[in-house]
Formats: structure tokens, sequence, C-alpha cells
């Protein structure tokens, strides 16, 4: 009995020790797998500090190579601006040497002192700018032809008679005094009204505007009395041209543009304080001295 139960024992025995260790096989195989994953883990960390670093390195380079570039354009531009700048101040000294080259040739040619030639340079640099940015309209007769001396006069001033921005065609003063052409015109520094009668294949061209004698008249009641008679149509335009530069003689300057023997522009009959900014020419010659000298008074007066 005691035999039996020593074997029982022994067996017992083995069988606890077998499942202890099959228990801690179990355990150290678990151990292992999760030391394995943190291994896995570590490795993929260091991967991804390998390429996070590799990352740093590869940017760091790049923006070199960015700043780098940006200091060569805009060194490269730095450059050109600087050299362009000196060029221009180089080839500003260089005309300013030959214009007293010059100044001083005309000096001795003419016997005009510096002086004079400057102030006359200056003049003519002067007068070409108002020629330029002047704003001036002509009024005209619609369908007539323009006088050839008078074509050459205001092409000298830049003025374009085939276009809108220089040319007002009526019919009629009647209607040259709409509000639009008024508008026009007040916004324009000189009016020109072209009244010259004009010789078409040897015939006078008729079409432009009679005057009436104002010889013996001396009250404007009296010229708006003629205008409302029948066959009256010189003293209707004569108080027409009246309207006109009262309307637009506060900010506008009228230059007659008028043929000897067709009558004179009525001045002496318009607002006393307007009459300064009226003029007459019946010669190119004329018109272009009234038209550049009024450009100047109007300029002296603004100022």
């Amino acid at each position: 009995m005691k035999k039996q139960l020593t074997i029982f024992i022994i067996l017992l025995s083995f069988v606890v020790f077998g499942q202890n260790d099959s228990t801690n096989n179990a355990n150290i195989e678990k151990r292992i797998q999760k030391l394995e994953k943190e291994m896995d883990t570590i490795k993929q960390d260091e991967t991804s500090m390998y390429n996070l670093k590799r990352d740093i390195l590869i940017t760091r380079a790049y923006q070199e190579e960015i700043y780098k570039d940006w200091v060569t354009k805009w060194g490269e531009t730095a450059f050109l601006f600087f050299a362009l700048v000196g060029g221009v101040i180089g080839f500003l000294g260089l005309k300013k040497a030959i214009t007293i080259q010059v100044v001083k040739k005309l000096s001795e040619i003419t016997g005009k002192s510096l002086e004079d030639i400057k102030q006359n340079y200056e003049q003519y640099v002067k007068h070409n700018a108002l020629k330029k940015d002047s704003k001036v309209l002509v009024l005209n007769e619609k369908d007539t032809v323009f006088p050839a001396g008078f074509t050459k006069v205001v092409e000298l001033f830049g003025i374009d008679l085939k276009s809108t921005n220089n040319l007002i065609e009526v019919k009629g003063l009647d209607e040259a005094l709409s509000k639009e052409n008024i508008r026009k015109m007040k916004n324009a520094d000189v009016v020109i009204i072209e009244n010259q009668e004009n010789k078409i294949n040897g015939k006078a061209d008729s079409s432009h505007w009679n005057l009436g004698d104002l010889r013996n008249i001396s009250e404007i009641e009296e010229i708006a009395d003629k205008a409302e008679k029948e066959n009256q149509q010189e003293y209707n335009n004569i108080y027409n041209l009246i309207k006109l530069a009262n309307e637009i003689c506060d900010t506008t300057a009228i230059i007659y543009y008028g043929q000897q023997g067709k009558g004179f522009f009525p001045s002496e009959f318009v607002s006393p304080d307007k009459q300064h900014l009226i003029t007459f020419a019946n010669a190119p010659s004329q018109l272009y001295g009234n038209l550049l000298n009024m450009l100047k008074f109007l300029s002296e007066i603004n100022q």
C-alpha cells in the first residue's frame, strides 16, 4: 500500500511540474512576443527618426538653396537697378554738358547772352507744354470746309479737326446753345469760333454766320428786338453769340476767327466781367499769336 501511494505521489509531481513547465513556457512565449513587438516598435521609431532627420537635412539644404537663389536674384536686380540709375544720371549729365555747349555756340553765333538764350529756351518748353496740355475746341457750321490757313494753325496746337474731342459742328448758332454743347465748351480752355468765308472751286462758301451792323446800336435790347423780326437772322446770330459768351466765359476763353466785312463779334454787349476772355483774329498769323497768348494768359491767371 505504501509502495502504491509513493508511485502515485511521484506521478502527481510529474503532472504538477509538467503543468508548471507548460504554464511557464506559455508565459515566456508571451513575454518573448511582447519583447519582439517592442523591438519592432523601436525599429519603426528608429526608422521614423532616421526619415525625419533625413527630411530635416533635405529641407535645410533646400532652404539654403532658396536663400542663395534669392540673394543672387536680388543682387542681380540691385546691380541692374543701380547700373540703370547710374546710366540715367550719366546720360543726363552728358545731355546737360551738350546743352551747355550748344547754348554757348548759339551765344557766339547770335551775339545774345547766355541768360537770354536760356530764357528763350525755357519759354519754348513752356509754350510746347501749353500746346500739348490745353483743351481747345473749334465751333463750326456743319458741312463747311475749313480755310487752309486755319487748318495749318490749329494743327500746330495738336487740334484734330476730325475728332469730336476738338470739334463741335452745329446747324446754326441756336444749336450751339444746347446744354450738351455748353457743357463741352465750359470744360475747355479756349473755344475758337470759326466764321471765315472759304472759297471752294472759286465760289464762296456762304453757309457761315452773317452778323448785322452794330454801328448804330447801343443797347442789347435793340439787338434782341431786331432778332425777333423777320429776315433779321444776322441779329439773331449776334444775340446768340452774346448769350454764348455770357454762358461760358467765366471758365472758357473765346477766339473769334471772323472775316472782315462780315461783322464783328459783339464783345461790348457781353457782361463786363467776361470781356477780358474774348479776342479776335482774321488771319492765320493773328490766330496763332492770339491762341498762344490766350493760353499763356489763362495759365498765368489760374496759377
